[in-house]
């Protein structure tokens, strides 16, 4: 085969998006690839972290959450989907010994128990869920997984991204500056809108009917919680007396609060 002057050699498996593919869609050579890069990541943890010095057991464990399970479960969903009882003991295997790193356990635990102790899911049932929440929610194809049929007409489906270039969209071509009516729009409508910044939430809407705002409504939602700095914190030249009367307030005034909060 050819491509121009160019001579194509067949090839057993072939590499896509860091996903090697092979000619009987087994993803064998793929996971070969990563139980060899879950090695270096072990070895490397094991370099700056041990069961009884180096990092804390919490920072090791969030270590194999957010970069080691990203690694392993990198496009799940395109090789798990007929994954074999090998390839299930082989995912087992890479997390044993990033759990027994976690826990400081004897290598003579059993994985299941390991997994129970730290709370956390064996690999290859995460795949399976990953690889069912892709197929339903992002690619639009109906799932089994554990006897459970999912179908996608039964889920929202996320909204299509615009057709039109941003740099083709103009604004003031789709705004109405005459007093003219949409013929699809209804003699009442609400609009509504809500925010959150610095741990406040507020929510407003508005009710239109025949062009003019007939009824407005807001609220805002303070800390539950919340007690002054200035009332809490005495000046520098206030006596001791001052200062512990300054801190009675500030008890009183917490549980105030609380007692409003419950």
């Amino acid at each position: 085969m050819k491509w121009g002057q160019n001579n194509i050699k067949r090839a057993s498996v072939i590499k896509y998006l860091g996903v090697l593919i092979d000619d009987k869609l087994k993803f064998a050579a793929y996971l070969s690839a990563v139980k060899n890069k879950s090695l270096i990541l072990h070895q490397g943890l094991k370099n700056v972290a041990g069961t009884s010095w180096g990092l804390t057991k919490n920072i090791r464990r969030q270590l194999y959450l957010t970069v080691v399970e990203k690694v392993i479960l990198y496009a799940s969903a395109a090789w798990v989907h007929n994954i074999t009882a090998r390839q299930q003991k082989l995912l087992s295997s890479i997390q044993r010994k990033f759990l027994l790193n976690i826990t400081g356990a004897y290598n003579t635990i059993p994985t299941a128990a390991l997994q129970v102790k730290e709370g956390l899911m064996a690999l290859h049932i995460k795949v399976k869920m990953q690889s069912t929440l892709v197929r339903v929610g992002r690619l639009g194809r109906n799932c089994d997984y554990e006897g459970i049929h999912f179908d996608h007409e039964s889920y929202e489906q996320p909204s299509p991204p615009s057709t039109i270039h941003p740099a083709l969209f103009s604004l003031e071509d789709r705004i109405t500056h005459g007093g003219q009516v949409p013929f699809n729009r209804t003699p009442i409508e609400v609009y509504t809108d809500g925010s959150k910044i610095n741990d406040q939430t507020g929510s407003a809407f508005c009710v239109i009917s025949n062009e003019a705002i007939t009824k407005t409504w807001k609220a805002k939602l303070s800390p539950a919680v919340y007690c002054p700095v200035q009332y809490c914190v005495p000046s520098r030249n206030a006596s001791p007396q001052s200062s512990h009367r300054v801190g009675q307030h500030c008890k009183r005034r917490c549980q105030h609060l609380e007692r409003q909060r419950v």
